[in-house]
């Protein structure tokens, strides 16, 4: 008996075709999906280095006190600049804490957003701000 005009016979090649389709999609699909989880691990690797940054920017006037201390005492040195030192430790453990929350927080994000994206940009401008004020200390 023939088969009816229009019907797929099982030995015609389409279902084959239609297999190596589907895989061709589900590989492309999983390119993409690697391709996304990089692209988060760099945006991460971002936030992570404007931190870094900021921790340096904190730890930038220290440096040139250290310099007056062929002028003082170390101790000397210490009392004269306790209120600089007072406000890096605590801008330090800020930015600190704040690292520590930001990164407990992004563990459990599965997919990168907009809004996402957007959340950690703020996040990281309240961190970048930080030194300023610990500046004028």
């Amino acid at each position: 008996m023939a088969a009816p005009i229009g019907a797929v016979s099982p030995n015609d090649g389409t279902g084959e075709i239609a297999g190596r389709h589907d895989a061709m999609q589900a590989e492309a699909e999983e390119r993409r999906s690697v391709e996304r989880e990089r692209d988060f691990d760099r945006f991460l690797t971002f936030i992570d280095a404007i931190v870094a940054i900021a921790v340096t920017l904190l730890v930038l006037p220290l440096v040139e006190i250290a310099g007056d201390v062929t002028e003082l005492s170390v101790n000397d040195l210490l009392f004269q600049h306790a209120g600089q030192l007072f406000s890096f430790f605590l801008s330090f453990f800020v930015i600190a804490q704040l690292w520590f929350a930001q990164h407990n927080i992004v563990r459990t994000v599965v997919v990168q957003d907009r809004i996402v994206t957007r959340c950690l940009m703020l996040w990281a401008l309240t961190v970048v701000v930080l030194p300023v004020p610990t500046a004028l200390v």
